[in-house]
């Protein structure tokens, strides 16, 4: 994708302005994201929020589930669906764990803190984020926080958001189609995950999909 091209640019335009105690682990991101690229699964893109709790549902669902690990790989990218402090933290945050490689480190305990309201603000989201993520020390976390690379992947995944006009959450996009996931997790009591995996196999065949 073109948008995805562009925040590699960004990467490696702004590299020599990211101090040293989190540049591997961006590297290490960047080469994921490489590594991605030339594998057989189909790519998909999630848009969630943390704030969201049909996405807590959903996450819940198909977190760790092999049967949508081994045929696609997913990248999420976090909504903010109100001008709510916490939404733009949790947007923030989410766009840190990505340059640092920790998604499946944070994503539940972000998930839990703020759908149990133990994460409210910057100090309760921070310390959550640290102590989920393996190796990032404060210090690491400050200096992510305050870096252009951040900032500029933040406006990035902005852009993508307004560019696909999502509004209901949550959304996948596969081969451009938007598909949401309301229907599903509305009304589903069994075989949630059987109905989202014929959902998402059915879109590549059919395009426009929106449910």
């Amino acid at each position: 994708m073109n948008i995805k091209k562009n925040v590699l640019l960004i990467i490696l335009f702004i590299t020599t302005l990211i101090p040293n105690c989190i540049q591997a682990s961006i590297n290490q991101n960047i080469n994921n994201v490489s590594q991605q690229h030339v594998t057989h699964k189909k790519h998909i893109i999630e848009f969630f929020s943390f704030l969201c709790p049909r996405c807590y549902k959903f996450f819940i669902i198909t977190n760790n589930k092999k049967s949508i690990s081994s045929k696609y790989i997913i990248t999420k990218y976090h909504v903010s669906t109100t001008n709510s402090e916490l939404n733009m933290l949790a947007s923030y945050n989410w766009v840190i764990a990505q340059a640092l490689n920790v998604e499946d480190q944070v994503i539940q305990p972000l998930f839990e803190g703020i759908q149990n309201n133990t994460i409210y603000d910057y100090p309760t989201m921070k310390k959550a984020f640290i102590n989920a993520a393996t190796n990032i020390n404060e210090q690491q976390y400050d200096a992510a926080w305050d870096s252009f690379l951040i900032k500029g992947l933040f406006m990035q995944q902005d852009k993508l958001i307004e560019h696909y006009k999502i509004s209901n959450l949550p959304a996948f996009v596969i081969n451009t189609n938007i598909i949401s996931m309301n229907n599903i997790l509305n009304n589903c009591k069994k075989n949630c995950l059987a109905n989202i995996l014929k959902l998402i196999n059915k879109s590549y065949t059919y395009k426009n999909i929106n449910i």
